[in-house]
């Protein structure tokens, strides 16, 4: 599971600080990598479960769309980060965040990003299968794709203590 804030991200922001990175650019790493993990949840794990609700076709035309969200997302972020905002404005901070976040942002960058995140979810998906044949689940792998993806992002939730306790309703 991941929650925004975590000690670790704070320690990831020193390490590349040491390697001679701005903390901007650094926090903008964060920011930019729980995002598209938010982002991955969303569109693999909503991909699956209107595959199972409404149909295979509605499963892969929410894969598209949320693709398409992704790279229209990433290039709003870009414009964005362009435009001047008058010294002392309240989104100065903002700006500051999305100009750093969209170095991140680039079609090369953000699609090499993407892919690996989309990889390392695979991988954590791949092990909630084996679990569930090691028990001798009969649930499909969409199913559980679905299920774990809301489980997660659910951590997301600021209702408890790091996440403690936002998945067992679900």
């Amino acid at each position: 599971s991941f929650t925004f804030g975590r000690i670790g991200e704070f320690v990831r922001v020193a390490r590349l600080q040491e390697r001679g990175v701005a903390p901007a650019i650094g926090f903008a790493s964060c920011v930019v990598d729980r995002g598209l993990d938010l982002a991955a949840l969303l569109v693999i794990g909503g991909s699956c479960w209107a595959g199972l609700v409404v149909g295979v076709a509605a499963g892969v035309a929410t894969a598209v769309a949320g693709v398409a969200a992704l790279v229209v997302g990433s290039s709003v972020a870009r414009v964005v980060a362009r435009h001047d905002v008058e010294p002392g404005a309240r989104l100065a901070r903002l700006r500051q965040l999305l100009r750093s976040a969209a170095l991140f942002c680039l079609p090369a960058t953000f699609l090499e990003a993407m892919l690996w995140t989309t990889v390392g979810w695979c991988f954590a998906f791949g092990v909630v299968w084996s679990l569930a044949r090691a028990l001798g689940l009969t649930a499909s792998i969409a199913g559980l794709t679905a299920a774990h993806a809301m489980a997660s992002v659910s951590t997301l939730l600021p209702v408890t203590y790091q996440g403690v306790g936002t998945r067992e309703p679900i």
